[in-house]
């Protein structure tokens, strides 16, 4: 990974941008200078960081647990916690693309304030789960679990709704020609949360649910 440039790695992991952002290193001025290169230069350890970066990368998603006992705190650690992580760096990103490239004819103006939107939406919706449902199913699934689930469900089709529009607010993730580093990195965020949250959706609704109803 050391020999890959700035630009590369934002592009192929979403969670890196938070990484750099705390190393202060520039996706925009620096996004095509390798990072063996970047670090040299300020002294940061080199272990470190790809200790960091390669913890932004998540688990693997075709190893769900078959139990509600082991399902559960994987989905927490594979989607819940991923979510509030990487969220709120695509807003910041989003923030920044659209103040920079203001003027430019395909800047995905509004998208800031639509994450940040999702975000605020989501973490209702995992907080409920959270507080409420995963105890109750974890307890055997009585009581409002019946009910829980159905709401969690219809929840569940809202965010593919915006799962959809924000696939139409980035031009199904594809930057423009000439983006920067900085807009490359927040498309494949996007194109990252898009595929996870799908992803948690259906293990849900395919998986876990069904295991209660």
């Amino acid at each position: 990974m050391l020999h890959k440039t700035i630009s590369e790695i934002s592009s192929a992991n979403a969670g890196a941008a938070g990484v750099l952002r705390r190393l202060k290193i520039d996706l925009c001025d620096e996004g095509e200078r390798r990072l063996r290169d970047v670090l040299g230069e300020r002294a940061i350890d080199a272990a470190v960081v790809l200790e960091d970066l390669q913890a932004t990368q998540g688990s693997a998603r075709d190893d769900a647990p078959t139990t509600p006992e082991a399902l559960i705190p994987f989905i927490l650690e594979t989607y819940h916690a991923v979510h509030r992580r990487e969220l709120p760096e695509l807003y910041k990103l989003a923030r920044k693309v659209e103040a920079v490239h203001a003027s430019h004819e395909a800047a995905p103006v509004g998208l800031a304030d639509f994450l940040a939107a999702l975000l605020g939406e989501l973490e209702d919706h995992m907080s409920k789960e959270e507080q409420v449902l995963f105890p109750t199913l974890l307890a055997g699934g009585g009581g409002c679990a019946p009910f829980a689930m159905r709401r969690m469900r219809m929840e569940h089709e809202g965010h593919e709704r915006h799962l959809e529009e924000l696939s139409a607010r980035t031009n199904a993730f594809l930057p423009p020609e000439d983006a920067c580093g900085t807009w490359r990195a927040l498309y494949a965020g996007c194109a990252k949360l898009h595929e996870d949250l799908r992803a948690h959706i259906a293990l849900e609704n395919e998986v876990l649910f069904p295991m209660f109803e």
